[in-house]
Order: structure tokens, then sequence, then C-alpha cells
């Protein structure tokens, strides 16, 4: 099985289909989109998929095993930028700790 992301290149995807079988020399390989492996994984034959990733958020529907090409899109809004609005409304809430991201102890207290 060979996860490719929601909204994807067709040409990079035939690409590492034909690594898979003719240079690593695979018997098989099967193309799944993410998000129709995360249905799967939850057991739902519908479901809308959201992606929050560090850079960037994609939201995509699933029906019957095919995620619909009209219900994806991605936003360019991703973890890293919640997390720097999250400090900047507890510096303006006052709050009585006021976490340094380049601080190892402090950016994993404020990834969680």
């Amino acid at each position: 099985i060979l996860l490719i992301p929601s909204v994807y290149n067709r040409s990079h995807v035939k690409h590492l289909v034909n690594l898979l079988l003719v240079n690593l020399r695979f018997q098989a390989a099967f193309p799944l989109q993410e998000d129709v492996a995360a249905t799967f994984g939850s057991g739902s034959p519908v479901s809308c998929v959201v992606d929050i990733g560090h850079e960037k958020t994609t939201v995509s529907c699933v029906e019957d095993a095919i995620s619909h090409p009209s219900s994806r899109f991605t936003l360019q809004i991703g973890g890293s930028l919640i997390r720097d609005v999250f400090i900047q409304l507890s510096r303006f809430q006052g709050f009585p700790y006021n976490p340094d991201p380049s601080s190892l102890q402090d950016f994993v207290l404020l990834n969680q």
C-alpha cells in the first residue's frame, strides 16, 4: 500500500508506482489516499477528514471509499500558526506564564 496525499499530483504518483514495481521489484502496489485510509481505519463508510498539519490543513469528504474531488481543499493554516496565535493570546490576556517557543520545554508544552 502506497499512501498518497488527498490532494496529489498524478505524475508524481505514477513515478512512485513505477519506482516500486520496476526499480524495487515489488510484486504489486496499491496507491491509497490518506483520507480514504483514515476512513477505513475509523470503520465508517462516510466521513469528513480534517488533517491539521504543521504548515497546512486539508479537508476532504469520503463516501464509500471515494474521496470526492469537489469536496477537497487545502488551507495554508497549520499547527504552527495556531500555536503562535495561542502564544499571542496568552500574552494579551496576561497569563502568568510567558512561554518561549525557542525553549525546548516550552516547545514541547505548546505542541501538546
